[in-house]
Protein backbone atom coordinates (compact mmCIF):
# COMPACT_ATOMS: atom_id res chain seq x y z
CA UNK A 1 0.00 0.00 0.00
CA UNK A 2 1.38 3.44 -0.94
CA UNK A 3 2.11 5.87 1.83
CA UNK A 4 -0.08 8.89 2.26
CA UNK A 5 1.81 12.16 2.06
CA UNK A 6 0.11 15.07 3.78
CA UNK A 7 2.39 18.12 3.71
CA UNK A 8 2.37 21.16 5.97
CA UNK A 9 4.14 24.43 5.17
CA UNK A 10 5.72 26.19 8.10
CA UNK A 11 6.45 29.91 8.12
CA UNK A 12 7.16 31.45 11.50
CA UNK A 13 7.01 29.74 14.87
CA UNK A 14 6.41 26.04 15.50
CA UNK A 15 3.07 25.26 17.15
CA UNK A 16 3.16 26.19 20.83
CA UNK A 17 5.12 23.72 22.94
CA UNK A 18 6.46 21.75 19.97
CA UNK A 19 10.23 21.21 19.75
CA UNK A 20 12.16 19.46 17.00
CA UNK A 21 15.67 18.00 17.27
CA UNK A 22 17.94 16.54 14.63
CA UNK A 23 20.93 14.45 15.67
CA UNK A 24 24.01 15.02 13.48
CA UNK A 25 26.48 12.51 14.85
CA UNK A 26 26.14 12.92 18.59
CA UNK A 27 25.24 16.59 18.37
CA UNK A 28 21.55 17.53 18.92
CA UNK A 29 20.53 20.52 16.77
CA UNK A 30 17.21 22.37 16.83
CA UNK A 31 16.51 23.00 13.13
CA UNK A 32 14.24 25.49 11.43
CA UNK A 33 11.52 23.35 9.81
CA UNK A 34 10.64 24.60 6.33
CA UNK A 35 8.34 21.77 5.24
CA UNK A 36 7.22 18.65 7.04
CA UNK A 37 5.07 15.84 5.72
CA UNK A 38 4.07 12.36 6.77
CA UNK A 39 6.95 10.96 4.68
CA UNK A 40 9.72 13.56 4.92
CA UNK A 41 11.03 16.87 6.11
CA UNK A 42 12.95 19.89 4.83
CA UNK A 43 14.94 21.74 7.49
CA UNK A 44 17.52 24.49 7.74
CA UNK A 45 20.46 24.15 10.11
CA UNK A 46 21.53 27.75 10.66
CA UNK A 47 25.18 28.57 11.22
CA UNK A 48 28.22 30.64 10.29
CA UNK A 49 30.40 29.71 7.31
CA UNK A 50 32.85 27.56 9.31
CA UNK A 51 30.00 25.76 11.09
CA UNK A 52 28.27 25.15 7.76
CA UNK A 53 31.33 23.49 6.26
CA UNK A 54 31.70 21.28 9.34
CA UNK A 55 28.04 20.26 9.12
CA UNK A 56 28.32 19.45 5.41
CA UNK A 57 31.39 17.28 6.08
CA UNK A 58 29.52 15.36 8.79
CA UNK A 59 26.41 14.96 6.64
CA UNK A 60 28.45 13.49 3.77
CA UNK A 61 29.30 10.52 5.97
CA UNK A 62 25.83 10.23 7.54
CA UNK A 63 23.33 7.77 6.10
CA UNK A 64 20.62 8.13 8.73
CA UNK A 65 19.55 11.06 10.91
CA UNK A 66 17.53 10.59 14.12
CA UNK A 67 14.69 13.13 14.17
CA UNK A 68 12.84 13.84 17.41
CA UNK A 69 9.57 15.68 18.01
CA UNK A 70 8.56 16.73 21.54
CA UNK A 71 5.27 18.29 22.64
CA UNK A 72 3.21 18.51 25.84
CA UNK A 73 0.41 16.51 24.19
CA UNK A 74 2.74 13.56 23.50
CA UNK A 75 3.28 10.99 26.24
CA UNK A 76 6.87 10.59 25.12
CA UNK A 77 9.09 12.11 22.39
CA UNK A 78 8.45 10.82 18.86
CA UNK A 79 11.75 9.56 17.43
CA UNK A 80 12.24 8.28 13.87
CA UNK A 81 15.09 7.85 11.40
CA UNK A 82 15.39 10.01 8.30
CA UNK A 83 17.54 9.38 5.24
CA UNK A 84 19.18 12.57 3.82
CA UNK A 85 18.51 12.98 0.09
CA UNK A 86 19.56 16.61 -0.42
CA UNK A 87 22.10 18.81 1.41
CA UNK A 88 22.98 22.31 0.25
CA UNK A 89 24.88 25.31 1.60
CA UNK A 90 22.59 28.32 1.07
CA UNK A 91 24.76 30.92 2.81
CA UNK A 92 22.80 31.20 6.06
CA UNK A 93 23.19 27.51 6.85
CA UNK A 94 22.62 24.04 5.45
CA UNK A 95 19.34 23.08 3.80
CA UNK A 96 18.54 19.38 4.25
CA UNK A 97 15.81 17.40 2.55
CA UNK A 98 15.24 13.99 4.12
CA UNK A 99 12.74 11.17 3.75
CA UNK A 100 11.35 8.78 6.29
CA UNK A 101 13.41 5.61 6.37
CA UNK A 102 11.66 3.01 4.16
CA UNK A 103 9.88 0.32 6.13
CA UNK A 104 10.22 2.20 9.41
CA UNK A 105 8.23 0.36 12.06
CA UNK A 106 6.93 3.61 13.56
CA UNK A 107 5.64 4.96 10.23
CA UNK A 108 1.97 5.03 11.17
CA UNK A 109 2.71 6.51 14.57
CA UNK A 110 4.84 9.24 12.98
CA UNK A 111 2.11 10.02 10.45
CA UNK A 112 -0.43 10.37 13.26
CA UNK A 113 1.96 12.57 15.25
CA UNK A 114 2.64 14.92 12.32
CA UNK A 115 -1.07 15.22 11.58
CA UNK A 116 -1.77 15.95 15.24
CA UNK A 117 0.94 18.55 15.77
CA UNK A 118 0.96 20.45 12.48
CA UNK A 119 -2.57 20.20 11.07
CA UNK A 120 -3.60 23.52 12.56
CA UNK A 121 -4.51 26.58 10.56
CA UNK A 122 -2.25 28.91 12.50
CA UNK A 123 0.72 26.58 12.22
CA UNK A 124 0.73 25.74 8.54
CA UNK A 125 0.34 29.05 6.78
CA UNK A 126 2.17 32.37 6.84
CA UNK A 127 1.49 35.66 5.12
CA UNK A 128 4.01 37.61 3.09
CA UNK A 129 2.02 40.87 3.29
CA UNK A 130 3.47 41.57 6.74
CA UNK A 131 6.84 42.06 5.02
CA UNK A 132 5.68 44.25 2.13
CA UNK A 133 4.36 43.44 -1.33
CA UNK A 134 6.06 40.65 -3.30
CA UNK A 135 4.86 40.58 -6.94
CA UNK A 136 4.52 37.35 -8.90
CA UNK A 137 4.19 37.19 -12.68
CA UNK A 138 1.92 34.55 -14.22
CA UNK A 139 2.35 33.29 -17.77
CA UNK A 140 2.03 30.33 -20.10
CA UNK A 141 4.62 27.86 -21.31
CA UNK A 142 6.21 30.53 -23.54
CA UNK A 143 7.01 32.39 -20.25
CA UNK A 144 5.41 35.61 -21.47
CA UNK A 145 3.93 37.35 -18.45
CA UNK A 146 0.17 37.62 -18.93
CA UNK A 147 -0.93 38.66 -15.44
CA UNK A 148 0.45 39.59 -12.04
CA UNK A 149 -0.53 38.84 -8.46
CA UNK A 150 0.89 39.28 -4.98
CA UNK A 151 2.61 36.57 -2.96
CA UNK A 152 0.61 35.45 0.07
CA UNK A 153 2.66 32.51 1.34
CA UNK A 154 5.58 30.48 0.09
CA UNK A 155 7.27 27.15 0.77
CA UNK A 156 9.76 24.91 -1.02
CA UNK A 157 6.91 23.11 -2.76
CA UNK A 158 4.32 25.76 -3.55
CA UNK A 159 2.92 29.24 -3.15
CA UNK A 160 -0.30 31.04 -2.36
CA UNK A 161 -1.14 34.18 -4.35
CA UNK A 162 -3.63 37.01 -4.09
CA UNK A 163 -5.08 37.54 -7.58
CA UNK A 164 -7.67 39.92 -9.03
CA UNK A 165 -10.99 38.12 -9.34
CA UNK A 166 -11.00 38.47 -13.12
CA UNK A 167 -7.61 36.74 -13.41
CA UNK A 168 -8.52 33.97 -10.96
CA UNK A 169 -11.54 33.04 -13.11
CA UNK A 170 -9.11 32.09 -15.88
CA UNK A 171 -7.20 29.68 -13.61
CA UNK A 172 -9.29 26.61 -12.71
CA UNK A 173 -7.86 23.85 -10.52
CA UNK A 174 -5.45 21.74 -12.56
CA UNK A 175 -4.34 24.59 -14.82
CA UNK A 176 -0.60 24.73 -15.54
CA UNK A 177 1.28 28.05 -15.47
CA UNK A 178 4.75 29.55 -15.27
CA UNK A 179 5.38 31.69 -12.19
CA UNK A 180 7.98 34.45 -11.90
CA UNK A 181 8.66 35.12 -8.21
CA UNK A 182 10.21 38.55 -7.62
CA UNK A 183 11.80 37.67 -4.28
CA UNK A 184 14.52 40.37 -4.35
CA UNK A 185 14.68 43.81 -5.94
CA UNK A 186 18.31 43.38 -7.02
CA UNK A 187 17.98 39.91 -8.59
CA UNK A 188 16.08 38.36 -11.51
CA UNK A 189 12.85 36.53 -10.65
CA UNK A 190 12.75 32.87 -9.71
CA UNK A 191 10.92 31.08 -12.53
CA UNK A 192 9.16 27.79 -11.91
CA UNK A 193 6.34 25.73 -13.40
CA UNK A 194 3.28 25.28 -11.20
CA UNK A 195 -0.22 23.82 -11.11
CA UNK A 196 -3.32 25.40 -9.60
CA UNK A 197 -4.40 23.22 -6.66
CA UNK A 198 -6.83 25.50 -4.82
CA UNK A 199 -9.06 28.45 -5.72
CA UNK A 200 -10.69 30.28 -2.84
CA UNK A 201 -13.89 32.34 -2.81
CA UNK A 202 -13.71 35.96 -3.98
CA UNK A 203 -13.29 38.61 -1.29
CA UNK A 204 -13.23 42.34 -2.00
CA UNK A 205 -12.26 41.78 -5.62
CA UNK A 206 -9.45 39.33 -4.83
CA UNK A 207 -9.13 35.56 -4.76
CA UNK A 208 -6.56 33.44 -2.92
CA UNK A 209 -5.15 30.82 -5.30
CA UNK A 210 -2.81 27.99 -4.25
CA UNK A 211 -0.12 26.62 -6.58
CA UNK A 212 2.01 23.47 -6.30
CA UNK A 213 5.44 23.75 -7.92
CA UNK A 214 6.68 21.26 -10.49
CA UNK A 215 8.56 18.66 -8.42
CA UNK A 216 11.61 18.55 -10.70
CA UNK A 217 11.94 22.30 -11.13
CA UNK A 218 11.53 23.21 -7.47
CA UNK A 219 14.34 20.78 -6.59
CA UNK A 220 16.83 22.68 -8.77
CA UNK A 221 19.36 24.61 -6.63
CA UNK A 222 18.63 27.81 -8.58
CA UNK A 223 15.04 27.63 -7.31
CA UNK A 224 15.28 25.86 -3.94
CA UNK A 225 18.15 27.97 -2.58
CA UNK A 226 16.47 31.31 -3.27
CA UNK A 227 13.04 30.16 -2.09
CA UNK A 228 14.52 28.72 1.10
CA UNK A 229 16.50 31.92 1.76
CA UNK A 230 13.36 34.06 1.30
CA UNK A 231 11.27 31.87 3.60
CA UNK A 232 14.02 31.59 6.21
CA UNK A 233 14.62 35.34 6.35
CA UNK A 234 10.94 35.85 7.05
CA UNK A 235 10.89 33.13 9.68
CA UNK A 236 13.79 34.81 11.45
CA UNK A 237 12.11 38.23 11.19
CA UNK A 238 8.79 36.81 12.42
CA UNK A 239 10.51 35.30 15.45
CA UNK A 240 12.27 38.60 16.18
CA UNK A 241 9.00 40.54 16.01
CA UNK A 242 7.30 37.92 18.17
CA UNK A 243 10.02 38.24 20.82
CA UNK A 244 9.73 42.03 20.73
CA UNK A 245 5.96 41.83 21.25
CA UNK A 246 6.44 39.43 24.17
CA UNK A 247 9.02 41.73 25.80
CA UNK A 248 6.77 44.77 25.32
CA UNK A 249 3.84 42.89 26.89
CA UNK A 250 5.98 41.87 29.87
CA UNK A 251 7.22 45.43 30.39
CA UNK A 252 3.64 46.71 30.26
CA UNK A 253 2.49 44.07 32.74
CA UNK A 254 5.41 44.82 35.07
CA UNK A 255 4.70 48.56 34.92
CA UNK A 256 1.04 47.92 35.70
CA UNK A 257 1.94 45.69 38.66
CA UNK A 258 4.30 48.36 40.03
CA UNK A 259 1.62 51.01 39.59
CA UNK A 260 -0.95 48.85 41.39
CA UNK A 261 1.52 48.20 44.24
CA UNK A 262 2.31 51.91 44.67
Amino acid sequence: MARSNTRFRLQGELPEGVRAKLMVGRIPIEPTIIDISTTGVAVLLEGAADETQLLLARLESTRMLPFILEAPCLRQPMSVWFEPVHCQDIGSGVLIGARLRPGVSLQRQFEATVERLFNRRGAVRGYATAHGETPVGIGGEDEREEAQGQLRDLSLTGAGLRLPEGIAKLLPEGAGVRLSLFLAEDAPPVKVGATVVRVGPPHRGEVHVGFAFDAVECARPAVSARVCRWVTERQIEDRRLSRERELAARRKQRAQEEQDAA
